[in-house]
């Protein structure tokens, strides 16, 4: 069957800034997922820096590659390596778009829009407003110090329940991204088919590409 059925249902959704604190991951995620299977749709924010690191990557692997660029008064360019380049007046719409469809949420260093979509999908999880997905931020040492501020603030002050951050993985290699986005697509797989009883379309697309990438896995 024809991969870009798959394409536009498996995404790595990548909300970044201009940092290159995790540049050489970003540009290898997709191929690594590819080459264990996951056939994706790479969405980013469509500007500089990681994001191009990230487009890029999709685009010599061959991967569909789609940028949804923002309308801001410091004019955010799109950069060069989109398929697809989708441009955006609010930011809500474009965070709804980055989250609808994604199989995973990885979350590279950046400024105040990356925290704003990292939150935005925290609270969509912990309000039950969205099933819950991987959200993985990728480069510990950037990403410690919040979760600890989380922990030893937010927890003893009853804002947030110490489950909340089990919400988050921090990941700092494209192989542990891989694994941690096969663990929670199985996960989600056995929660479709207990609660359907039967196969739906999107529970065939998922057990076809989870079977090949255990056919290919190495962990």
């Amino acid at each position: 069957e024809s991969d870009a059925v798959i394409l536009h249902l498996f995404r790595a959704d990548i909300a970044a800034g201009g940092e290159d604190i995790a540049m050489p991951g970003a540009r290898t995620l997709v191929s690594t997922l590819k080459s264990r299977g996951f056939h994706t749709v790479l969405v980013t924010g469509g500007g500089p820096g990681i994001m191009e690191a990230a487009n890029r990557g999709a685009h010599d692997s061959g991967t569909l590659s789609v940028g949804l660029n923002i309308d801001i008064p410091s004019e955010q360019h799109p950069n060069k390596y989109q398929n697809l380049s989708l441009r955006f007046e609010y930011f809500f719409v474009r965070k709804v778009m980055l989250l609808k469809y994604s199989l995973a949420y990885i979350i590279f260093p950046g400024g105040f829009g990356t925290m704003d979509e990292l939150f935005e999908a925290l609270t969509l999880i912990q309000t039950g407003k969205s099933h819950r997905f991987p959200l993985l931020l990728f480069g510990s040492e950037y990403w410690k110090p919040l979760l600890n501020y989380m922990k030893d603030v937010m927890v003893p002050a009853g804002t947030i329940d110490e489950r909340d951050i089990r919400l988050m993985n921090l990941v700092d290699t494209p192989e542990e991204v891989v694994k941690l986005i096969y663990e929670r697509s199985k996960e989600k797989y056995r929660y479709l088919e207990e609660y359907y009883g039967e196969d739906t379309l999107f529970m065939e697309k998922l057990k076809r590409i989870l079977k090949r990438h255990e056919a290919g896995a190495s962990f």
